[in-house]
């Protein structure tokens, strides 16, 4: 069976390794497409490779790790891609097809996300340095997103 990735390609881009559970090397690939703020800034895609824990179990940290690389753009969308699947079906349509949810995270006053920093020994969850905290997602139409996505032709920054 092989993955289906139908996503337009993004200006900028990078294969993201993150931390997954147990210590498990874990990665997505991540890119960020531009976008003016009145359609909510730039467009910051994590597909999900089947790499190690996925990005849906790990948002807060995966997508904190990709908004800091591609510069911390505000405001800023952020979307979960997992691709189709070719081949014999595993009779779980959401798992066949692929699909993208938009994730919101917890947010100040429209200033960003609200991003939580661990200390060394401190008791909180597992997610390093930094992350973003209670996300909350929603399924997105792909061919919608698509278009969306191909409109945009500069990089970041430009």
């Amino acid at each position: 069976m092989r993955q289906v990735d139908t996503l337009p390609p993004a200006p900028t881009g990078l294969f993201l390794r993150y931390e997954g559970f147990h210590g498990i090397a874990s990665s997505c690939r991540a890119r960020c497409y531009p976008g003016p703020p009145e359609t909510g800034g730039p467009v910051i895609v994590l597909t999900d490779l089947d790499h190690g824990t996925s990005i849906t179990n790990r948002a807060e940290r995966a997508f904190w790790l990709a908004w800091v690389h591609f510069g911390r753009p505000w405001p800023c969308r952020f979307i979960e891609h997992y691709m189709g699947h070719t081949g014999p079906a595993t009779g779980i349509k959401h798992l066949d097809d692929e699909h993208v949810d938009e994730i919101f995270f917890a947010g100040t006053s429209g200033d960003g996300p609200i991003e939580i920093r661990f200390h060394e020994g401190s008791l909180g969850p597992p997610a390093g340095p930094g992350s973003f905290c209670h996300p909350d997602w929603r399924r997105l139409d792909l061919a919608l997103l698509k278009a969306r996505l191909r409109a945009q032709d500069k990089p970041v920054g430009e």
